[in-house]
């Protein structure tokens, strides 16, 4: 079974606010991605084959090559820790902020119906999407970005063009006001409160075209009225 949301999500912050910093996927030389998150591993294996065994599995970090391990934390948030002696790795360098809405992230396209895989880099290494998307019919694949350190509406055109080669449409995901919301595919998003139960909302961006029937005694030209709304 899959990890919950609430798991991650708790297990997560305390392994950060510890001062760890974790991958949540890893490499199989057979079995390719694994990711900790997903149900079966995302690819049909148990956490009890990769975790606590002898020999041990052999496994390594998407990003570095180094070897990782398999661990649980004592809140039971599955995740991979690199060996001994790992270089500098950017899947260990990420915000508390950043790593929580990239689960958020994941975890809603499951719950929506879709495939969705962390960090997923392209064959050619033009891109590395921190949450890939496919529908269930894999007609359509959508990168979720979690973009929270600045960068300029034409850095993004340029990601944009990069996943847009190989099929790919993208949505960019900010917490705070940026400049290029509004101007590129992108939704702000706004983090839990520290109330019980708070979850992240959607607080700007998500918008729905709704076409009404004229129902008055002259009829417009047309299929009727549209009109764009926010998504509360």
């Amino acid at each position: 079974m899959s990890v919950s949301s609430a798991t991650v999500e708790a297990g997560t912050k305390h392994l950060l606010g510890e001062g760890y910093q974790v991958p949540m996927t890893a490499m199989h030389p057979e079995r390719g991605r694994i990711d900790a998150t997903a149900g079966g591993l995302g690819c049909d294996w148990s956490w009890s084959a990769i975790h606590r065994v002898r020999p041990r599995v052999p496994l390594t970090c998407p990003e570095c090559s180094h070897g990782l391990r398999a661990k649980v934390s004592r809140r039971g948030l599955r995740f991979f820790a690199h060996d001994p002696g790992s270089p500098a790795c950017s899947l260990t360098g990420e915000t508390m902020e950043h790593r929580l809405l990239k689960l958020e992230l994941v975890l809603a396209a499951r719950e929506a119906g879709w495939h969705a895989e962390l960090e997923v880099p392209a064959a050619s290494g033009r891109w590395r999407a921190d949450v890939l998307a496919t529908s269930r019919d894999g007609s359509q694949r959508i990168a979720w970005e979690a973009q929270l350190s600045p960068i300029t509406a034409y850095d993004i055109s340029q990601r944009i063009e990069h996943y847009a080669a190989d099929g790919i449409a993208v949505c960019w995901v900010a917490t705070r006001r940026r400049p290029w919301l509004g101007e590129v595919p992108a939704v702000r998003a706004r983090p839990p409160g520290n109330e019980p139960g708070s979850q992240w909302q959607v607080a700007e961006g998500l918008t729905r075209f709704a076409v009404e029937p004229c129902e008055g005694e002259r009829v417009c030209p047309g299929d009727g009225h549209a009109v764009w709304s926010e998504v509360q």
